[in-house]
C-alpha cells in the first residue's frame, strides 16, 4: 500500500513555528529589505525554515515575477578543470541566493552567439555568466552593452565592463620569480590563442618579472586551444627553438599535459632537462608523470563573485568595473616537475 506523498512545507508552516506573520517570512525568504526585520527575528525565521525543510516554489514564483530562477553559464567546453572550480563556486553561491545554475557549452563563436540568444534573449534564464574565450572581444562587448544582465568570467574585454577575473598577473609574476630562483635563465611561456586578452596579460606579467630578475624575455609559444592535444602540437615549437629553454610556464587549460607527453615521446626528461610549471592547480596535476608544479588560484571565489555581480546587475545596478579577486593570493604548489638548474 502506497503512502500519501509528503506535503510540501509552506510559508504558513514556517510562520507558525517562528510565531510571525507569513508575509514577514516571505520578506526574509526573498531578501526583501524594504521593511526592516530585526536580526533576532530573521534568525528565528531561518531556524524555522531549516526545521520544516521549506524551499522556494520557483515555478510558482516564476509565474508571479516573470523570473525563471535560473542563471546561465556558458563555457567553451567542460574538459578544462579550471572551469569546474569556477562552476563549483558559482553553483554554491547561486544556490544560497535561491537560484539554479544552468551550464551549457559553446565551442565556437557561432554556437556561443546562438547560446546567448536562446538563453538570455528568449528569457530562459534571468542572467548570464560568460566564460567563453571563443567569442571575440567585439561580440562580447556588444553582449555586455545589451539590455540583459551579463557578467564575463575569467576574462577582461577591452572597452567593456562588468567582469570578474582572478589575479593571474600576480600568478605569472610568481611563476617567473620561482623559476628564476631555481636558476633558469632560458624560459618559455606556453599560452592559449595569442589574440586573447588573458594571453597578452599573462605573457606581459611573466616577462615583466623576468626582466626585473635580469633575465631575457621568454620564448612565447601559443597553442591553438586549451586541450592536451593542443599542448602536444605546440610543444614542437618549444623543442625546436634554438634558445634551448630549460623551463616552461604553461598558462592555458591542459596544454601542459600535452607538453609533458610530447617531452616523454622525445626522450626529454622532466624535470632533469625541462622544468614545467602550470597556472591553475587542480587534482589532475597530482597524477601527471611526474606530478606538476602549479599555482593554485581562488577560482571558486571567482565563480561566487561573478554570481554576486550578476545579481547586482539583475537588480538594475550599473556596473562599470572589472573585479579582480585577490584573496587568497596565488599559492605555489611545488611538485616533481620542476628542478633547480645550474645552467
Amino acid at each position: 500500500m502506497h503512502s500519501a506523498p509528503r506535503r510540501r512545507p509552506t510559508l504558513k508552516d514556517v510562520a507558525a513555528i517562528a510565531k510571525v506573520d507569513p508575509s514577514l517570512v516571505s520578506r526574509v525568504v526573498n531578501d526583501d529589505r524594504r521593511l526592516p526585520v530585526s536580526d533576532a527575528t530573521r534568525k528565528r525565521v531561518m531556524a524555522a525554515i531549516e526545521q520544516v525543510g521549506y524551499r522556494k516554489n520557483l515555478a510558482a514564483q516564476g509565474l508571479r515575477t516573470g523570473r525563471t530562477g535560473l542563471l546561465g553559464y556558458v563555457v567553451p567546453d567542460l574538459g578544462n578543470p579550471s572551469y569546474w572550480q569556477i562552476i563549483e563556486g558559482a553553483k554554491q553561491r547561486a544556490a544560497r541566493e535561491g537560484y539554479t545554475l544552468l551550464i551549457t557549452t559553446a565551442p565556437t563563436e557561432q554556437s556561443s552567439a546562438t547560446a546567448f540568444r536562446e538563453l538570455l534573449d528568449e528569457g530562459r534564464v534571468d542572467g548570464l555568466l560568460v566564460a567563453s574565450g571563443i567569442l571575440g572581444d567585439d561580440s562580447t562587448a556588444e553582449l555586455l552593452a545589451g539590455s540583459g544582465p551579463v557578467v564575463v568570467v575569467n576574462r577582461r574585454v577591452p572597452g567593456a565592463t562588468c567582469a570578474v577575473v582572478p589575479d593571474d598577473e600576480a600568478a605569472s609574476r610568481l611563476a617567473a620569480s620561482y623559476l628564476s630562483g631555481l636558476g633558469h635563465r632560458r624560459c618559455a611561456i606556453l599560452t592559449g590563442p595569442p589574440e586573447l586578452e588573458t594571453t597578452i596579460r599573462r605573457r606581459k606579467a611573466f616577462n615583466g618579472a623576468l626582466k626585473a630578475a635580469g633575465l631575457p624575455r621568454a620564448l612565447a609559444v601559443s597553442a591553438p586551444g586549451w586541450t592536451a592535444p593542443d599542448g602536444f602540437a605546440a610543444a614542437e615549437e618549444v623543442f625546436a627553438s634554438k634558445r634551448k629553454v630549460t623551463a616552461v610556464y604553461s598558462t592555458a587549460g591542459l596544454v601542459h599535459v600535452g607538453l609533458m607527453t610530447a617531452a616523454a615521446a622525445r626522450g626529454i626528461a622532466i624535470p632533469e632537462q625541462l622544468s614545467v610549471i602550470a597556472l591553475n592547480d587542480s587534482p589532475l596535476n597530482e597524477f601527471t608523470a611526474p606530478p606538476t608544479t602549479a599555482i593554485r588560484m581562488p577560482l571558486d571565489r571567482v565563480g561566487a563573485a561573478a554570481v554576486d555581480l550578476l545579481l547586482r546587475r539583475m537588480k538594475g545596478e550599473t556596473i562599470r568595473s572589472t573585479e579582480v579577486v585577490t584573496e587568497p593570493a596565488p599559492e605555489l604548489v611545488e611538485r616533481n616537475s620542476t628542478l633547480q638548474t645550474f645552467d
